[in-house]
Formats: structure tokens, C-alpha cells, sequence
């Protein structure tokens, strides 16, 4: 095996375990062990990897464990939603540095955006340790398409005006870094869910964003799928029910428009129409339309059931095309819990293959609201790290 090729399964092995013995990694990847003696020696020499407890070449009984180095950078990510900016910095071995907020209850605008950025830098800046490491680069997690090769944002329904936003010209000359990156807000949430289940990931898992937008990625091995054109994964757009409500992309019966925002809202006018007692309102928010439903409101818990059976047609496409092993259920409308879990349950028992369910798990993220920021810098972690390696197909 070649000197670069083990020092690159070494750190992809950290990245996974977060520390293991020199004993342990050798069970793992069976090697030389002078040859992994100058990978390990290489890597803490340009201050990837550390071995703390590793004071001279005799260790004594207790085998020191490799770590990937915390004095080696930090790395910032960020999400943008339609009225907040979120940011995160962890270091090398993932401690959280700092955390940052930037609420716009109003909504906001493209052009207000870089602004908005510099000021959320500021303040992780501000908030981080004097003692902490350099900043390293920072992931951006998008809220709307995004072209991938070309690192561009391409447009977002939710921000007026993002449309072909230079947004990593904007990080690199508000940061002085040229180490940064965009992706999807699905895609760096999933990496952080995926990576949230190690040190034995699922082979294969599906994420579907329920909340104001509906959204969903794939992740297979730690490879996310983005599709040829980067537009894979976009289950808010499958039409479910044709000639259904109209979508913000144009078509009619989304998964989006029917479950989504928009879709509980017309329901909720539908029962306050029909005299349904209630505590909903036409313009319920998502947060109220769950309260709702845990206070136990008849048309909350019928709504709440309409939606599920939208959710679980849509991930029965999932299942059948991809045939995951794990589905994790993130944003505000995971809320609906139980019922959300036991409609799809019961949806994929009917339509399913017996073999590509049965040991299929459903599970409600227990992830917070930095999710997509903390994958976004993970991602830009392993972009450093493992600058060969592809993070997406």
C-alpha cells in the first residue's frame, strides 16, 4: 500500500471512529506496521492527527489513542434559512467553538446578504476562545439549488433575488480564506445526521426535510447523491397528487404544496370553513399547527393525518427507487411523530417489497437547529482534509 493511499485511509478511518489505537487501526486495515508508523508520523508532522498520550516510543500496557488534532484549524459553517442566518465553528476534532445567530423576522433580500454574513462571521469571531486555532475554511449550506461543480448558487424561492449568487466570492472576500464551499441545506444536514449515527453509520440513508419547503438527500457509504445535473433528491417535487394545489415551481400536486407550509394553511382554511372546532387559523404557523396537535385539536390530528399519508406515497418512491436501510425525519413537521412514523410504516408494509422494508429503520432526528451548519463544516473539514476525496455523486 502507498504512502499517501494509507495516510488517506487513516484520516477517513478517524473521520468515522474519532480516535483508535495504532492496534486498532491495524485490525481495521491490515498493513505494514512501519509503513503505518510514517503515515501516523507524516500526518502529526503537518498537524492532522495527534497522539496526546504518547509521550515516548514506549507506551506501557495502555495503547495511546490517535485523535485527529484540535490545534489544527477550526471550520466554519453556515446556513441561510428565509429569516435567519445560523453559524457554527468547530475545530479539527470537532468541539464547538462558537455559535451564532442572526435573526430577520421580516424576511430579507439577496443584496442584504453579504452584509448579513460578515456580521454572523463577527460575532463567531468574537465568541471563540483568543487560544482558539485558525479558521481553516467555511461550508455554506444553501437553501436552494445549487450547482455543485460550479459552486453556484442558482436560486431559492424562499430569499428574493438569490438567483446566480457568486455566493463563495462573497465568503472568500468577507473571510480572506479561499478554502470555502456551497451545498444544499439537505445534503449538509445529512452528512451531519449521517455522521451523528457513527462509529456505525447506516450503509445507506435517506433524509426528508419536512418544514416550510419539503426537501430530502441520500447518502450511501458517506457518498452523498446529487445527481448529473445537481438535482437529484428533490421529493418536495414529486407530484403526488396531479392537479393538485399549485407549486411555487410551477406544477400542480407537489409533495411540497400538498404537505408543506402552503398545503397546511389551505387545509386549515378548509376546516375553519367547515366549522371544524379549532385553535388553527388560515395563517398557521407550523410551529402553532404542532402545538395544535399535541394539545390534542380535532382538526390539527385530522390535518396531521392528511400529511402523513402525502409524506409516506412520496417516501414509498423513495424506498422502492433506493431501497435505503435507515429514513431519518427532520424539521418542524417531524413533530407529528408517531403518527407521521406509523402512516409511513403502514403505507410501505402495502405498496413495498417485503425484503426492502423489513429491516428498514424510521427514525425522528434528534439533531438542533445548527444540523445544517455543522454538516456544512464538516464537509469543509473533509474538503481539507481529504482534498482528493469526493464528498457527493
Amino acid at each position: 500500500m502507498k504512502n499517501d493511499e494509507l495516510k488517506d485511509i487513516l484520516l477517513q478511518t478517524l473521520l468515522l471512529h474519532r480516535r483508535l489505537t495504532r492496534q486498532e487501526f491495524l485490525a481495521l486495515h491490515p498493513c505494514r506496521p512501519a509503513s503505518m508508523l510514517n503515515a501516523i508520523n507524516e500526518l502529526k508532522n503537518c498537524g492532522f492527527v495527534a497522539e496526546p498520550e504518547r509521550t515516548s516510543a514506549k507506551t506501557g500496557r495502555r495503547s495511546p489513542a490517535l485523535i485527529l488534532n484540535a490545534q489544527y484549524g477550526c471550520f466554519a459553517g453556515i446556513e441561510l434559512q428565509a429569516h435567519k442566518l445560523l453559524g457554527i465553528l468547530i475545530d479539527n476534532n470537532e468541539h464547538v467553538v462558537a455559535e451564532a445567530v442572526l435573526d430577520f423576522p421580516s424576511g430579507i433580500t439577496a443584496t442584504a446578504i453579504p452584509g448579513k454574513l460578515a456580521e454572523l462571521m463577527q460575532a463567531l469571531r468574537t465568541r471563540q476562545s483568543p487560544q482558539a486555532p485558525p479558521w481553516k475554511g467555511i461550508g455554506f449550506a444553501d437553501p436552494g439549488l445549487v450547482d455543485l461543480e460550479q459552486q453556484k448558487s442558482l436560486r431559492a424561492h424562499n430569499v428574493p433575488g438569490w438567483v446566480d449568487v457568486p455566493i463563495c466570492n462573497w465568503m472568500q472576500e468577507l473571510s480572506d480564506l479561499t478554502d470555502v464551499f456551497v451545498v444544499p441545506e439537505t445534503m449538509a444536514r445529512t452528512f451531519a445526521e449521517y455522521y451523528a449515527h457513527r462509529p456505525a453509520p447506516p450503509a445507506s440513508m435517506c433524509l426528508v426535510e419536512l418544514d416550510t419547503g419539503i426537501g430530502g438527500s441520500f447518502i450511501k457509504d458517506g457518498l452523498l447523491l446529487s445527481g448529473s445535473s445537481s438535482r437529484g433528491m428533490e421529493i418536495g417535487h414529486l407530484v403526488i397528487k396531479p392537479g393538485g394545489p399549485l407549486c411555487k415551481c410551477g406544477n400542480q400536486g407537489c409533495l411540497e404544496a400538498v404537505a408543506g407550509e402552503y398545503g397546511i394553511r389551505q387545509k386549515s382554511a378548509g376546516m375553519i370553513a367547515g366549522r371544524v372546532p379549532t385553535e388553527l387559523t388560515a395563517n398557521v404557523t407550523l410551529d402553532e399547527f404542532v402545538l395544535a396537535l399535541k394539545r390534542n385539536d380535532r382538526a390539527a390530528a385530522l390535518i396531521a393525518g392528511e400529511v402523513s399519508e402525502a409524506v409516506a406515497s412520496a417516501v414509498t418512491i423513495l424506498v422502492t427507487l433506493l431501497n435505503p436501510a435507515s429514513i431519518v425525519f427532520s424539521g418542524r413537521l417531524a413533530g407529528l411523530g408517531d403518527i407521521l412514523l406509523d402512516t409511513v410504516r403502514r403505507t410501505l408494509n402495502v405498496n413495498c417489497f417485503s425484503g426492502a422494508i423489513e429491516k428498514l429503520k424510521l427514525e425522528i432526528s434528534s439533531q438542533d437547529e445548527f444540523a445544517a451548519a455543522r454538516g456544512a463544516a464538516l464537509m469543509m473539514r473533509q474538503r481539507v482534509l481529504r482534498p482528493d476525496a469526493r464528498l457527493w455523486l
